[in-house]
């Protein structure tokens, strides 16, 4: 009978620590740096040498995104959806507010997904808005009203201009993208 009751105690012991085991983070903050940013799928973490990486937290792949300098770059996450990361990279030139006429500083904006590493280039500058399906669909407007561009681009395919001209009230509603062109009420499909 003491037998019995020791297998148990250890039985008892054992179940709650397999259970946490299996449902542990393979994306441990501690490990890679501070969270930025975390949904269901993804963790965004940046490190003290700058360096911003994603991990799938089904499988704890890292994939690196980028590196601010501390003092001529500086990025940021901007959207996460299902395992698809949008983000951008400023650089400011090394005369910052000193430089000649013309000369300014950069953007890039991209998406990567998290289960491959691939990275998508999404614009070279910065994007008035981004929308970001699960799907890996995105769109965003470069510039403003009156010469606004509407792009999209789908996961499996190539990015287009979907309009140009007046671009307001850009959003997502169902499977649909939504936005006005001036005062007319436009969409597209957008899974």
């Amino acid at each position: 009978m003491r037998a019995t009751g020791i297998l148990l105690a250890v039985l008892a012991l054992a179940a709650p620590a397999g259970a946490a085991s299996r449902h542990a983070e393979p994306c441990p903050a501690s490990v890679y740096g501070r969270t930025v940013a975390i949904d269901r799928q993804v963790r965004v973490l940046v490190d003290d040498a700058g360096i911003y990486r994603t991990c799938l937290r089904a499988t704890g792949r890292i994939t690196r995104l980028f590196e601010e300098d501390g003092q001529y770059s500086e990025g940021f996450v901007r959207r996460i959806a299902g395992p698809f990361v949008a983000w951008e990279l400023g650089h400011s030139p090394e005369c910052k507010n000193m430089c000649p006429e013309g000369v300014t500083g950069s953007y890039i904006s991209r998406v990567t997904d998290a289960r491959t590493g691939k990275v998508r280039r999404i614009a070279e500058g910065r994007p008035a808005s981004l929308l970001l399906r699960p799907s890996g669909n995105v769109a965003w407007v470069i510039g403003g009203a009156p010469d606004a561009r509407l792009w999209t681009w789908a996961a499996a395919g190539t990015r287009r201009l979907a309009d140009s001209g007046a671009i307001t009230d850009v959003a997502i509603a169902g499977d649909k993208l939504t936005w006005r062109n001036g005062d007319t009420p436009r969409s597209t499909a957008f899974g």
